[in-house]
């Protein structure tokens, strides 16, 4: 490729570095001099043979002394950050953490902090901010000495990583597709073995005087590396930057946007520019730049090797170039869910440029599982990987002798697990604590076959159910937990548990019951779901054939006859696990039978006198009514009005001559009293 007609570059290094090697020699050693050195060894090796008196104590140090670590799913959230680390020390990750809208996964408000990534990811989320932030304490003051390594941050709303801090360290970390930068760092900070992909604005940019070696930035929408002063880049590669990326039209694979830099021994294909130098006093050395629009764009003032093809090269120092590419390419990430099936690995086209035919060799940790490491485009079997990250390199070559090497990932996540809990039996009123569990999954939901409620919602795992009268009818509702799966699982996976549902004891002791003299009194009791029935009395009767059976019939006893009758409970205890008994009562009445115990008198008046005529009963609820027959064969009629117990004729006459009775009627029947004969004196 040309220079920019605005632009110049040097023919060679202005300076020259020497290196010199020694070369060390060995002595002789007579075997004298071995034999009294390894004499001299095992004295001193040798100890007391008789051991210390007292028990033996461990000397070994413990593993926290050893490496102390925190994990920082244990680290609680504060302000803006999920995790929020405020105390130096050693932190690792215990699993993959997602990230959630409007906060930060992880911030660090510390001095001398490791996080070990232990090759989790953070996965953002819609609406997230940074995966891993570090701002300054305040303007111009910074923290230091934050290291993260081994894992993946991607899919954040802006920075995967953001460190607005000194001395720090970032190395073999994959950041990819985030809605900013994928990685900055600043002063003094040494970024190794990174790879960032497909970020919406630069790969990884780096302040003052830092170090980038042997990372990767593909696919980005800006700069795969962008650097400011003073900065070591170094054995690193930037494809495809800036033209087929996210930002697609403007961007560099190298750029050095300050002075006094060293670009060495990086490559850079297909971007926009391949590298950009705009500062001075820079020094651009063993770099490759192949198949970018523009592979060179130096500003003058800048230390640049020899710039041009490969074939024409001969300074050690030369940046090289040339228009025949042998290009790899592995493909982008890629995964699935363990149960899935296999995925296809590698780009379109795996290589492109060089003289066909390839030969492909696929190696990494996940070359194991691939149906064939050595074609164009082999599958990855996701059941026989298990869950995990894995790295995959593919390796080509053409005929003519050209090879690259390019690498990408795969991550295969276990599907949802879900545990509704054990079934459960209440009593009919009572709540269902809900107790379930899920793993690896988006969200979880409980559903009801019935039509109760969950409280607080149907979305958490602890929630307590209440079931609705029409769970209650029907005895039984089955609940079901769903957990639906996450990216790139896409299904759910649900369990179910049986809810019994015992009713409370029902009983109904029956109408009351009246009975005349004495004898027995047959209960028309019902009931229902109740472990045992007892009968009770308030009277000294007894009950047949026991107290115990519902249907029972009741003997009055004397004294309830006495009193009149007895008052019976009947009380139904539960069926486990119901506790509350039920209770009902019955009134049963004894009376007396109707009987007559004075009868009327038989009455001689003179007329115009008074005559009375009276009756003493027994009986329970007794009313009377006085008949009179005169005599002259139309029988007894009533006589309206008289229905007290006495009967009197105020002002005798002949007319009243005649019988008189009193028919008695109470609760247990009716009695006719003897006819009582009314003589009026001086009558026919």
């Amino acid at each position: 490729m040309m220079l920019k007609t605005a632009k110049h570059h040097h023919g060679g290094i202005t300076s020259a570095h020497t290196m010199t090697t020694g070369t060390m020699t060995a002595g002789t050693m007579t075997a004298g001099t071995i034999l009294l050195t390894l004499c001299l060894v095992t004295v001193s090796l040798a100890g007391e043979l008789n051991p210390p008196p007292g028990p033996i104590t461990p000397t070994m140090k413990t593993l926290t002394e050893v490496e102390p670590r925190t994990a920082v799913q244990t680290v609680p959230p504060s302000g803006d950050a999920a995790h929020n680390i405020a105390i130096p020390g050693s932190y690792y990750l215990t699993g993959n953490i997602t990230g959630q809208a409007g906060m930060n996964a992880i911030r660090i408000r510390t001095n001398d902090v490791t996080i070990d990534l232990n090759g989790f990811s953070l996965q953002g989320a819609e609406g997230s901010l940074n995966g891993i932030v570090v701002d300054q304490i305040s303007p111009g003051q910074l923290y230091a000495n934050i290291a993260i390594h081994n894992g993946v941050v991607s899919g954040f709303g802006q920075t995967g990583i953001f460190i607005d801090a000194k001395n720090c360290r970032l190395s073999n970390l994959r950041i990819d597709q985030n809605g900013e930068n994928g990685l900055f760092a600043n002063s003094a900070s040494s970024i190794e073995a990174c790879s960032a992909n497909e970020n919406t604005l630069h790969g990884i940019e780096a302040g003052v005087g830092c170090t980038i070696r042997n990372c990767s930035a593909t696919n980005n929408g800006g700069d795969g590396i962008r650097v400011a002063n003073d900065c070591h880049v170094v054995g690193n590669t930037s494809d495809n930057n800036g033209l087929d990326g996210i930002g697609a039209g403007d961007g560099a694979g190298v750029h050095a946007s300050g002075d006094g830099s060293r670009i060495d021994s990086n490559a850079t294909t297909r971007n926009d520019r391949g590298l950009d130098i705009d500062g001075v006093n820079n020094v651009i050395i063993r770099n490759t730049a192949i198949g970018n629009d523009n592979n060179f764009d130096i500003e003058n003032g800048n230390d640049a090797g020899p710039l041009g093809k490969a074939t024409a090269a001969t300074s050690p120092w030369a940046n090289l170039t040339d228009e025949v590419l042998c290009v790899a390419d592995a493909g982008p990430s890629t995964g699935g869910c363990i149960n899935d099936p296999p995925v296809s690995i590698s780009g379109a086209p795996t290589a492109s440029g060089g003289t066909p035919p390839y030969t492909y060799l696929w190696s990494g940790t996940g070359a194991q599982f691939l149906n064939d490491p050595e074609i164009e485009n082999p599958t990855f079997d996701l059941v026989a990987s298990g869950p995990g990250t894995f790295t995959l390199s593919v390796t080509i070559s053409d005929s003519a002798g050209c090879s690259d090497s390019d690498g990408t990932l795969v991550q295969v996540v276990s599907g949802p697990t879900v545990q509704a809990g054990d079934d459960q039996t209440i009593c009919q009123g009572d709540q269902v604590a809900l107790n379930g569990g899920a793993t690896n999954t988006s969200g979880v939901t409980w559903s009801s076959s019935g039509t109760g409620s969950f409280i607080p919602n149907a979305n958490t795992l602890s929630a307590v159910y209440t079931p609705s009268a029409f769970d209650a009818a029907l005895g039984q509702v089955t609940l079901t937990l769903t957990a639906s799966a996450q990216p790139p699982c896409a299904s759910d996976a649900a369990d179910f548990m049986i809810v019994s549902i015992t009713p409370s004891p029902l009983v109904d002791a029956g109408p009351d019951a009246f009975l005349c003299g004495d004898g027995i009194v047959d209960l028309s009791a019902t009931g229902g779901n109740f472990s045992s029935v007892l009968w009770e009395t308030d009277g000294d009767g007894t009950f047949i054939p026991d107290n115990a059976t519902l249907g029972a019939s009741y003997d009055l006893g004397p004294n309830d006859i006495i009193a009149g009758g007895a008052t019976l409970t009947v009380t139904a205890s539960p069926v486990s696990p119901c506790v509350d008994s039920t209770q009902d009562s019955v009134t049963i009445t004894a009376a007396p039978d109707t009987q007559i115990l004075v009868h009327p008198a038989d009455r001689t008046v003179s007329q115009g006198s008074l005559a009375i005529f009276s009756v003493t009963a027994a009986g329970a609820d007794l009313t009377y009514q006085w008949n009179f027959n005169d005599g002259e064969g139309g029988g007894f009629q009533p006589l309206p009005g008289a229905t007290q117990s006495g009967f009197a004729v105020s002002n005798a006459q002949c007319s009243d001559e005649g019988f008189y009775q009193c028919v008695v009627t109470g609760g247990c029947g009716s009695v006719t009293s003897t006819n009582a004969t009314l003589t009026v004196v001086g009558c026919p």
